[in-house]
């Protein structure tokens, strides 16, 4: 396998990696690189290095798709987290918090996937969903407030039942950020799934989080906001300091959708 250094894609998707070599010295199999330019030395390096780097290679070709391969696409990524839930089920048997969860679960993911959006993964009492995944759209971030908007609802629909089970109910955080993410299959053997890394996915994290602090339940990134336009209202924060970033951030908390 190789890897090409020195060419710019043109714009989104020129090139995609559509054959990767089942053997190293196999050069009908070299990836396919497409509307590409020179912006400087193009220097030919070497993937496959070693025999555990060609055990790798052999594995993916053998289930080869741009998923497994790795590409970069333009998402809307967002994290939801249930408030408090430590301190919510620390008195919980252990069939109530699974049972607690899944039923939350089960409320909330149906209107991620009513609005276009996937769940990503599932950390405990929190969520990665991926709007624009399946499918390229001009309206994920939108469809993602959307969906946001109908967790909240949700959320709050439970609360009685929730207040009957165990005596108090629950609320959650949402963030969303839009932005370049690296979408591929990572894992070991046959233990790997789809997902998504990079900055992007970071700092939708962070917004997330954010709600913590500002008291609120749903926050949105510039970028986020940029992208949803007029399909969104808002309340403007105060420019945000973000740990290990620099410069201060906007932020918005969302109020509602068109």
């Amino acid at each position: 396998m190789v890897a090409f250094r020195g060419l710019h894609r043109k714009r989104r998707f020129a090139y995609q990696s559509r054959h990767v070599l089942k053997h190293p010295f196999d050069v009908r199999r070299v990836r396919q690189i497409r509307q590409t330019r020179a912006t400087g030395p193009v220097v030919l390096r070497r993937v496959v290095i070693d025999p555990e780097d060609e055990a790798l290679a052999r594995q993916s070709a053998a289930n080869l798709s741009v998923e497994t391969a790795g590409e970069e696409r333009d998402l809307a990524i967002m994290f939801a987290d249930i408030r408090g839930f430590t301190r919510y089920a620390e008195n919980l048997l252990p069939y109530d918090v699974i049972h607690t969860l899944n039923r939350y679960y089960s409320k909330i993911g149906p209107v991620i996937q009513n609005h276009g959006g996937v769940i990503d993964n599932y950390m405990g009492d929190g969520i990665l969903a991926v709007f624009g995944l399946q499918e390229e759209s001009n309206h994920s971030v939108t469809n993602a407030i959307r969906a946001g908007l109908g967790m909240l609802d949700a959320v709050e629909q439970m609360k009685p039942y929730f207040h009957a089970l165990h005596g108090r109910g629950f609320d959650i955080g949402i963030g969303l950020h839009y932005g370049r993410v690296v979408v591929g299959s990572l894992g070991w053997g046959t233990d790997k799934r789809c997902t998504v890394v990079g900055a992007t996915v970071n700092f939708a994290s962070r917004v997330e989080v954010a709600n913590k602090t500002a008291g609120t339940r749903f926050l949105i990134s510039e970028a986020a906001y940029q992208r949803a336009g007029k399909e969104v209202q808002v309340n403007e924060c105060p420019p945000w300091e973000f740990k290990g970033l620099s410069g201060l951030k906007q932020i918005y908390e969302v109020l509602g959708a068109g």
